[in-house]
């Protein structure tokens, strides 16, 4: 639990339909930022999230809908070195999302981000069975959840910056998590 006294979650701790991978950044001060960047009462928890609307850490999408019988071991070959991965920093901004499975809206607050290597490795990705949820890949780092209409006073520029992530990590579809670096 943070200092705020709110619970946070990790994606990996929730039961999730579909094989998810993802890299992550180690920020030490990911969970202070959060805390003073949004205000508590702006928070709109998600369906997996019982109480929760944020993460401990800071993390990237590759790819989220994997087939239920990936594995660990089909995706391995297909990454890139950690290290060869660049992510560009672009923005603060939301997107407003009027309905996540039929059952809730809300706004997503996130840093807008680029990367050459992501969208590449999401190509890859793509020729395992999945689930397609979007017609083109944007990746994103997720700030928080927000309630309807909160996100767009988040919004702002910033000085871009450039970082690269300290790992990946692979959810199946039956909520077993491995964090790793290849």
């Amino acid at each position: 639990m943070s200092k705020s006294g709110k619970s946070r979650l990790l994606e990996v701790e929730a039961k999730i339909p579909y094989g998810c991978l993802m890299i992550t950044f180690a920020l030490p001060k990911w969970e202070w930022f959060v805390d003073k960047f949004i205000d508590p009462a702006d928070y709109e928890p998600q369906l997996w999230m019982d109480d929760k609307a944020t993460y401990d850490q800071m993390h990237i999408t590759v790819l989220y809908g994997l087939d239920s019988k990936i594995t660990l071991d089909e995706v391995k070959p297909l990454l890139i070195p950690i290290e060869d991965i660049n992510v560009d920093f672009k923005a603060i901004n939301h997107f407003e999302n009027a309905s996540y499975g039929g059952k809730n809206s809300f706004d997503l607050i996130k840093f807008e981000v680029e990367s050459e290597q992501l969208r590449a490795l999401n190509k890859v990705l793509t020729t395992l069975p999945h689930k397609e949820f979007y017609s083109y890949y944007q990746p994103h780092a997720t700030i928080a959840y927000l309630k309807t209409g909160e996100g767009a006073k988040y919004d702002r520029t910033i000085r871009p910056f450039t970082l690269k992530p300290d790992g990946y990590l692979f959810t199946s579809a039956n909520g077993s998590t491995t964090a790793f670096i290849v």
